[in-house]
């Protein structure tokens, strides 16, 4: 079963948006986790499951806590905020688009292709 995409903050540009042209394109749903968190350690088998049946929407994740700490300046400009973890932001085009707070099922996922305007 493929991992979702790790990535780092250098994926993101100063506004935010995603910077890899192959998750630019089109839906990509990331994960942002930090080791330590639980609902993060439970919630990250399922959202590999997601990575291998997501039906053309990408998905990948960052060690948020891990990113944010050496990199703080850098999010104070981007549209979205992670205030909680996991915290889980839909992209279309690179763009975010808006959070994912259903549940935390490999239904729930599958869903959101379905929600992004």
């Amino acid at each position: 079963m493929p991992d979702p995409v790790e990535l780092i903050i250098s994926d993101f540009d100063k506004h935010g948006c995603l910077v890899p042209k192959d998750l630019a394109r089109g839906i990509t749903v990331v994960m942002f986790f930090a080791k330590w968190c639980g609902h993060c350690t439970t919630s990250k088998p399922i959202f590999k499951q997601f990575a291998n049946a997501s039906n053309g929407v990408k998905v990948a994740w960052i060690d948020w806590d891990k990113a944010q700490s050496v990199n703080v300046g850098l999010v104070k400009d981007w549209p979205f905020v992670v205030e909680g973890y996991p915290t889980f932001v839909v992209f279309k085009n690179g763009i975010a688009n808006g959070y994912y707070g259903g549940p935390r099922t490999l239904a729930g996922f599958k869903s959101i292709a379905g929600k992004v305007k």
